[in-house]
Order: structure tokens, then sequence, then C-alpha cells
């Protein structure tokens, strides 16, 4: 089961700048972003042991949308040290998830 932080404007900063972070912008009144956040409750420790995940709420963090280029949700940034690596747009299935972290974080 993953370690989820949810994001607010005032520790949006502190959190996507350790390491690997996976950070996943959503709405909770988006379908696609609702079906992504079970896939993303639902990855293995063996994993997320090695990355942090954060959820950034639109609706509710506007000063973290500034300068995350965020057009469309979900969106789905992978971070290495507050900088973006790779950018997912739209739902993603858990074994693809799984495999997009595996590879990010070279496991």
């Amino acid at each position: 089961m993953s370690n989820i932080q949810y994001a607010t404007n005032e520790n949006v900063h502190t959190l996507i700048n350790q390491g690997y972070t996976l950070v996943a912008y959503y709405a909770p009144w988006c379908g696609p972003c609702k079906q992504l956040g079970l896939a993303l409750e639902a990855l293995p420790d063996t994993l997320t042991q090695h990355l942090t995940i954060v959820k950034v709420n639109i609706d509710e963090c506007g000063d973290a949308l500034k300068n995350a280029s965020v057009d469309v949700i979900p969106t789905l940034h992978f971070m290495l040290n507050g900088n973006v690596i790779e950018k997912n747009i739209g739902a993603v299935i858990k074994p693809k998830l799984m495999q997009r972290i595996a590879k990010e974080i070279h496991c």
C-alpha cells in the first residue's frame, strides 16, 4: 500500500523537492483522476519505498500550478529533486504505472 501525501499551497514545494517524486495533479470530480488515484493507492511498497507520491488537488492548490505546466488532468510528473524528468497526461492503469515507476527509479 502506498504512502500518498497531499499537497497544500504551503507544503507543495517542500514535498516535490525530495529526491524521486511522483506528482499527481487531479480534481475530486474527475473520473479518470479517480481511476488514477486507485492505481496509486494500490502500488506495492517495493516501488513506493523509493519515491514520494504527492497528490495535488488543482481546485485547492492554485499556487502549485503556476510553474507546473498542467493543462489537462490527470497529469503525472516524475520528478527528481524538483525537476520534471517525465510527464504523463491522462489516466494510467496500475501495471503501466508500475512499469513507469520501476523505469524511473531503476528497479
